[in-house]
Order: structure tokens, then C-alpha cells, then sequence
């Protein structure tokens, strides 16, 4: 199983979305570590195909090639208790 991880000044951020249903909102004020997220894959996809990229205030989760086959992937979100002390977490997607 491949791991990718990338490390960010979490004081710059305010919502991270990977492209994935589950978006997390920081507050700026609430975080006085870094976050980290991980990306693992534990099917045949590359890891490298992945890039976890920041723009402005937003993570997003880029592939370089199309994914044609079924894969599962991992996203990990690490972040201290400051760091969650005003943190909010949305699943949007189907499974609740």
C-alpha cells in the first residue's frame, strides 16, 4: 500500500475539500498546529498518480491519468485537538 502525505500550514486554511464527500471547515483563528492529509491507495492505482494541491483556501485530490478501474482510496485528516476546537465536519455523501 502506497502512502502520499502532504503537509500544510493549517493557519491558512479555511475549508478543505479534497473532491471527495466529506468537507472540513477550520477556523483560522481555533489553529495553532499543522494539519496533515494522507492519501493511500490500496489497489493497483500509482500513488503518485494523486496530488493532494492547495489553492488559496482549498485542498483538492487530482489525479494525473483517468482512473478506469474500481480502487479504493484512503483519505486521512490529522490535526491536533487545537486544531479541531472549531472545526466542523460534513459528509455530503449518500452514506450519512
Amino acid at each position: 500500500m502506497s502512502v502520499l502525505t502532504y503537509t500544510f500550514d493549517a493557519r491558512t486554511i479555511h475549508e478543505i475539500d479534497n473532491n471527495l464527500p466529506c468537507h472540513v471547515f477550520v477556523s483560522q483563528a481555533a489553529v495553532e498546529t499543522d494539519l496533515r492529509v494522507t492519501a493511500t491507495s490500496a489497489g493497483n492505482l500509482p500513488i503518485d498518480a494523486l496530488r493532494i494541491v492547495q489553492r488559496d483556501a482549498t485542498l483538492f485530490l487530482e489525479r494525473a491519468s483517468p482512473i478506469t478501474e474500481p480502487t479504493t482510496l484512503l483519505i486521512e485528516i490529522f490535526a491536533s485537538a487545537d486544531a479541531l476546537k472549531c472545526t466542523k465536519f460534513v459528509n455530503s455523501g449518500p452514506g450519512g
